[in-house]
């Protein structure tokens, strides 16, 4: 399917978010039956706190908490040959035959820029231990989407490490709230799907999923940063009602992440989710399963199965905007919200994996604008061809949507 129907249908997913509605009371998870197979394996517990010692903590007489320290090195995806002792990245072909394609992350090139920044990093580190006195805990590393580390520090150590030179910036680590179906219909999707003028109304006929020419989502992988998905939910299974099977690119029983993890979904990946994280627990026990809702409502309504759904009385067919998609689930959240710096890893998933066609987060950030590491993080994906769908402080009806535009033409 040619690159040029995606984006359309990436942009209706953005939209179709705005609304609430009948689709996330449908794929709600069966708590009793998630929990109860859940709990023979590892103790759940919410919220979950990150490590032994959580986001903030005291050891001793200092309250530690994550900062995000970006470096003054360009990531990965945003390097362009500027260090006179690394090349640049070289590009795959655009598929489209027009334009750039993605950076060529299995280059020599990509490999040695990489290997370059973690080594700076290790020895950023070291730099830093010394400037405080003392060891440091290290979150997380990032080198595709940001050139950063994350760290718990006391403030005093973070005003003595932000004087250090070859740091672009030191900030808190930030905790954002989650935000807020005939929702295709209203904005157009089943034009796309059916390859002409439908109306609002078309997601309910019979036959909604059988053969058109239309397009639906077939050959792109959509990644949805939230508290994880319903796995056992129609939504996400490898087939729909009316015999559609999905096909995974990287073949049947091939899957990213920590899809190899036992118990992190009940009902396990499959031919339409192809990759699961768990970014919230940094430690055994991992789940990605739903106990919110809030991330099984925006991935079915990104990419949610066509089907029939019932709810106090009434039945109906519902969709997500692109059916046909694959999809990745990132779990950023739990109940108390969601760690910017672990959006920003999700991003970096995304990006070194080279399956995700388009992101899409449901995540408000209106005291913290686009200054976040967070937010900085959604302007890389761009240059491998990622689609990226965000909140734009969307916890009123009439909030927006921040929508990127490709610079890759795929």
């Amino acid at each position: 399917m040619t690159g040029y129907r995606k984006l359309p249908l990436a942009a209706a997913i953005t939209l179709s978010l705005v609304a609430a509605g009948a689709q996330a009371a449908t794929t709600q998870p069966d708590s009793a039956r998630i929990k109860a197979r859940v709990a023979q394996a590892q103790p759940l517990t919410q919220p979950t706190v990150l490590g032994p010692q959580g986001p903030q903590a005291l050891h001793g007489a200092r309250q530690l908490t994550r900062y995000v320290i970006t470096f003054d090195e360009p990531a990965l995806a945003s390097y362009r040959g500027n260090n006179p002792q690394y090349a640049s990245i070289p590009r795959l072909p655009a598929r489209s035959g027009k334009g750039d394609g993605k950076l060529d992350l299995q280059s020599s090139a990509a490999k040695e820029y990489v290997d370059h920044l973690q080594r700076q990093q290790s020895a950023f580190l070291s730099g830093m231990e010394q400037a405080v006195g003392h060891s440091l805990p290290v979150v997380a590393r990032m080198q595709y989407a940001l050139n950063a580390m994350v760290v718990e520090l006391s403030a005093a150590d973070a005003a003595k490490v932000a004087k250090m030179p070859g740091i672009s910036s030191i900030r808190r680590d930030r905790k954002f709230p989650l935000a807020t179906d005939i929702g295709p219909g209203f904005i157009g999707a089943s034009n796309i799907w059916f390859g002409q003028q439908a109306g609002q109304d078309t997601i309910f006929i019979n036959g909604f999923d059988g053969d058109h020419h239309g397009y639906r989502g077939e050959g792109m992988v959509i990644g949805d940063l939230d508290t994880g998905y319903n796995s056992l939910s129609p939504s996400f299974s490898a087939s729909t009602e009316s015999g559609y099977t999905f096909t995974n690119p990287l073949g049947s029983g091939n899957y990213i992440g920590q899809c190899d993890v036992p118990m992190i979904s009940v009902g396990g990946c499959n031919d339409k989710v192809i990759g699961v994280y768990d970014l919230v627990n940094k430690s055994a026990p991992y789940t990605v399963e739903d106990y919110i809702g809030h991330g099984s409502h925006t991935a079915s309504t990104a990419g949610g199965n066509g089907r029939w759904a019932s709810i106090d009385g009434y039945t109906a067919h519902i969709s997500g905007v692109a059916p046909h998609a694959n999809m990745v689930i990132f779990r950023v959240c739990d109940a108390s919200g969601c760690w910017g710096s672990d959006s920003a890893l999700a991003v970096q998933h995304a990006i070194k994996d080279t399956l995700v066609t388009t992101l899409n987060l449901s995540i408000s950030a209106r005291a913290f604008p686009c200054t976040q590491p967070a937010h900085q993080t959604f302007l890389n994906p761009t240059t491998q061809g990622i689609f990226v769908a965000a909140a734009e402080c969307q916890t009123t009806p009439t909030a927006p949507y921040a929508m990127s535009r490709n610079t890759t033409h795929e």
